[in-house]
């Protein structure tokens, strides 16, 4: 995916790649690269967050295979921007 989302030009997908993992380990810290993030990961004002229902998981998938998730009502501005992000 990375590969096609750059036209095919492999120095734009490697440097794309290696950005997403800097995120993942800034984010959620070097185990985020050996394992898929869980619930039980997030503290609990990001499970709080999560539950207010502003962001959600539609229960389907796109014609790629992909999840998609939809923002919904004020995006939680009464959550820190940090925690939003995260």
């Amino acid at each position: 995916m990375l590969f096609r989302s750059e036209l095919f030009d492999i120095k734009k997908a490697a440097v794309r790649l290696i950005k997403y993992l800097d995120l993942m380990v800034e984010m959620y810290g070097d185990w985020a690269l050996q394992r898929k993030v869980r619930l039980a990961d997030f503290t609990k004002s990001e499970l709080q967050i999560l539950k207010a229902g502003y962001y959600q998981m539609l229960p389907f998938r796109d014609r790629s295979g992909r999840r998609i998730m939809c923002i919904v009502g004020n995006l939680g501005s009464e959550f820190d921007a940090v925690m939003r992000v995260s």
